[in-house]
């Protein structure tokens, strides 16, 4: 990683500054973009079948340092599917 930063700090200064801007005014969204996603995730988090496995997860231990925190991606894996 060092080296790569130290190829990249070799870069004139506008050079990069000006990269970066082009990078991302292609590819970040927009602020209404966010906002939308946002209330997307919020509408569906707030579902029931996402509060029953909320619920799930906390009787697993979720917010409690253990194995459901420190395998998490594994937990929600090991979950029942839902329709």
């Amino acid at each position: 990683m060092a080296g790569i930063a130290a190829r990249i700090g070799g870069f004139p200064r506008d050079a990069l500054i000006a990269a970066k801007s082009a990078i991302n005014a292609i590819s970040l969204p927009t602020p209404a973009e966010v906002r939308a996603d946002a209330a997307l995730f919020q509408q569906l988090v707030r579902g029931e079948k996402a509060t029953q496995r909320t619920a799930e997860l906390f009787k697993q231990g979720l917010q409690s340092r253990g194995a459901t925190e420190l395998a998490l991606g594994e937990a929600l894996g090991n979950l029942p599917a839902v329709d």
